[in-house]
Parts: C-alpha cells; sequence; structure tokens
C-alpha cells in the first residue's frame, strides 16, 4: 500500500511514501494544507457515494474531478471503484475506498499527535470547515473547548445584497426565514460539497439531523459569539426544535489567520472580537 506518509523534523514535514515515488520537505503550513485537502476529498467522496448515488451512477466510467489545488500541482479524480491523486504536478498514487479512508486516518492520527495539544480531535470538525478555514491555523492553536451552549447565544453575519454585513441571531437569518416560508434559495453553490446547490444541502442537513440526530459542532473562535462553521445546521435545528443546547467547538488560536484575514476581508473590514 502505497500511502503518503509525513513526518515532522523540527519546523519542517518530511513528505514521501514507502517506495521513494515521493519525496519532498514542506513547510508545516504547506503539508497541513495537503493532509485537510485530502480530508476533504475522502468527505466528498463519501458524500457523493451516499448522498448522490444517481450522480454517482452516472459518472461511474468517467473520470470525475473531486478537488484541485494548482498551488501543489494537486488534483484528485474518481472514477469507478479508484481514486487517482496527482501530487506536484507529476506523481501520481491510486487508491480504492478503503485505502483512501486508510489514508486520511493516518492524517487524522498525525493532527491529532503533533497537533493535538492533549484536548484535540480533529475528526469533530467538518473536513469542509478543515479545509476552508482551520487548516492554516492549526499550528497556532493552543486549546479547545468542548461545551453546548443555547442557539439564540450565538451569532452570525449576513450580508444583503452589496450592504455591509449585520450580525444577526439565527431567528434573524435567512436561511431560517426561507425555512419558515418553505423555500429556499438555489440560487448559489453550497461552500460544503461541490455537487449541491444550497437548496439541496439545506435539505439533507435537515434530513440528517432528523434520521441521525448527529451533527457536526459549531465553530467558534475564543471568547467570540460568532458562528465559523455550522449556520445550516444552527437554521435547521431552532427550526425543528427551537432554542436548544446544541454542541459548540471554542478553538483558541494564537494568531490566527483565519480570524484576521479571510473572514475580516469578507465581512468588509468589520473589526471581530478574537482572543489574543
Amino acid at each position: 500500500m502505497n500511502h503518503l506518509w509525513f513526518e515532522r523534523k523540527n519546523n519542517y514535514i518530511h513528505l514521501y511514501t514507502k517506495n521513494q515515488l515521493v519525496e519532498r520537505e514542506l513547510s508545516e503550513i504547506e503539508a497541513i494544507e495537503i493532509m485537510v485537502t485530502l480530508l476533504r476529498a475522502n468527505y466528498e467522496i463519501v458524500y457523493l457515494r451516499e448522498k448522490k448515488p444517481k450522480l454517482y451512477e452516472a459518472n461511474r466510467y468517467k473520470t470525475l474531478e473531486i478537488i484541485k489545488k494548482e498551488k501543489y500541482g494537486l488534483v484528485i479524480s474518481l472514477m469507478d471503484q479508484t481514486i487517482m491523486m496527482i501530487l506536484f504536478e507529476k506523481y501520481s498514487i491510486r487508491y480504492g475506498f478503503d485505502s483512501f479512508d486508510e489514508q486520511c486516518k493516518s492524517i487524522y492520527s498525525f493532527l491529532n499527535y503533533h497537533y493535538g495539544k492533549g484536548s484535540i480531535d480533529y475528526k469533530v470538525f467538518s473536513p469542509a470547515y478543515l479545509e476552508h478555514m482551520l487548516g492554516v491555523d492549526i499550528p497556532q492553536i493552543e486549546k479547545v473547548e468542548y461545551t453546548t451552549e443555547k442557539i439564540m447565544a450565538l451569532a452570525l453575519y449576513e450580508r444583503a445584497g452589496l450592504s455591509i454585513p449585520a450580525k444577526v441571531r439565527i431567528s434573524e437569518h435567512s436561511l431560517y426565514k426561507q425555512l419558515q416560508q418553505g423555500y429556499i434559495d438555489d440560487g448559489y453553490k453550497s461552500t460544503n460539497h461541490f455537487f449541491e446547490n444550497n437548496a439541496e444541502r439545506m435539505h439533507n442537513v435537515m434530513k440528517e439531523i432528523k434520521e441521525s440526530a448527529k451533527i457536526y459542532p459549531v465553530v467558534v473562535y475564543g471568547n467570540e459569539d460568532v458562528v465559523r462553521d455550522g449556520t445550516h445546521r444552527l437554521a435547521c435545528l431552532y427550526y425543528l426544535y427551537g432554542n436548544i443546547d446544541v454542541p459548540v467547538i471554542r478553538v483558541y488560536v494564537a494568531k490566527p489567520y483565519y480570524s484576521y484575514t479571510m473572514y475580516r476581508a469578507a465581512m468588509n473590514h468589520i473589526e471581530m472580537e478574537v482572543i489574543k
């Protein structure tokens, strides 16, 4: 089995395969970005097979690109029962579904061991959140707290058209109002899954909550009340059950890249309260 292997050496991470097909020294951020991209790809593949079987079957004998990161020459594609990964534009590794799952388990183990601080289990985070937002913050995490909080104690930022985003509670958020009206806007793509729009995502989140009562915890940073991951979950939970307690992960980060760069820019320079 020719998995990618990661070994931490001082401030660098050595990436290789056992047959030495791939051998590269990377910075922590570079290695973590590759790791969380693989976790996200597996998340999408499992979701495609389980939640969108018609789409999977329709493309089963075609090469279906799952994820692409040009920075690393990384492309992960799916064809029938095979997952093909191209890395640095020249190294090619094939996986079956089970072997790719094992690859991801080894990544979770690596993250928990080197960046766990004794209290972090990265499997409780949505892989889409890890890939989009938390990946670059992982080396800066000082601690996490697992707690429960009332839905209405949490806030979200919402932009209406070109206006400055407003801080609202879930009862005032457009997703919850759409659920009340029985109409979900499908005019934009979901950020969680590549193969579904917003209406499909809301439907599937609602179905999952009803059928399994299992959800990823909502994520906030430090002492903020602003939700970074979990808006659709909150909308569905509040619609179904009202102002209940929900699982929350509070992530304390020394120098939060996401807070100060990506999120602030997205929110049109609104200052965020972040833990120092």
